[in-house]
């Protein structure tokens, strides 16, 4: 399953980092959304946020990374420089292990296991986990703390949009991106709306940015929005 490879792929090269680097600091307690973005940065290897995202809630079990949750202010999240390391040892004594495997061969076994898990695709592209148009009539509706993290969320993306100067060969693209972001956020504040709403509003959105956007951090912050924040927005989890 290539999920474990990436788990081992972001394990190991956070864990060289922080062994090798001191002015690493992850400790900081931010938005998981941040985090994300952050861990994406560092890394020397193209992992989809998404894949960012599947590993983070994994490292969050094994209590690698640590949550202080509250019911006003929200979620933040903390990676645990010891517990992490102290997990890579343990587990590159384990010659039966991911990390063990990799510990060994280096860098090119992730490639290897990318290279075999993509050969079936049509471009080229892993999926971590897929989201499907939700029915018309589903509604979802959200606590206090899933409002406030989910508007603190989109609002950073709209506040990027808003003093970035756009493309001049799109004109009227950066604007009409700040409104559809502007109307999902609304949604959010509402804290009740139709599912496929907020599909449309906000997942499509992030995706043309995604594909069309010429700004490369807004680019990144809309890829660790849509891992971090669409699909709990729109499955009511």
């Amino acid at each position: 399953m290539l999920n474990d490879y990436v788990e081992a792929e972001v394990i190991s090269q956070l864990c060289e980092l922080l062994n090798f680097s001191e002015d690493t600091d992850l400790s900081a307690f931010v938005r998981r959304g941040q985090l994300a973005f952050t861990i994406t940065s560092y890394l020397d290897k193209k992992i989809d946020v998404s894949g960012i995202e599947m590993t983070l809630d994994r490292l969050v079990e094994k209590k690698i990374i640590e949550v202080i949750s509250d019911e006003l202010a929200g979620d933040f999240y903390s990676l645990n420089r010891d517990a992490l390391i102290e997990f890579v040892k343990c587990e590159v004594q384990d010659v039966g292990s991911l990390l063990y495997k990799m510990n060994k061969v280096g860098s090119a076994f992730f490639d290897g296991a990318k290279e075999q898990a993509i050969s079936g695709t049509e471009d080229g592209h892993i999926e971590y986990k897929s989201m499907s148009i939700p029915a018309s009539d589903r509604i979802v509706r959200l606590d206090h703390n899933q409002i406030s993290e989910a508007d603190a969320s989109v609002s950073e993306m709209i506040s990027a949009l808003e003093i970035d100067n756009g493309n001049p060969e799109a004109l009227g693209l950066r604007e009409r991106l700040l409104g559809q972001m502007r109307a999902a956020r609304e949604l959010i504040r509402v804290g009740e709306y139709k599912a496929y709403l907020m599909y449309e509003l906000l997942a499509r959105t992030l995706g043309e940015i995604i594909k069309s956007y010429g700004n490369p951090t807004i680019i990144a912050l809309a890829d660790a929005l849509l891992g971090a924040l669409v699909s709990k927005l729109i499955g009511g989890s």
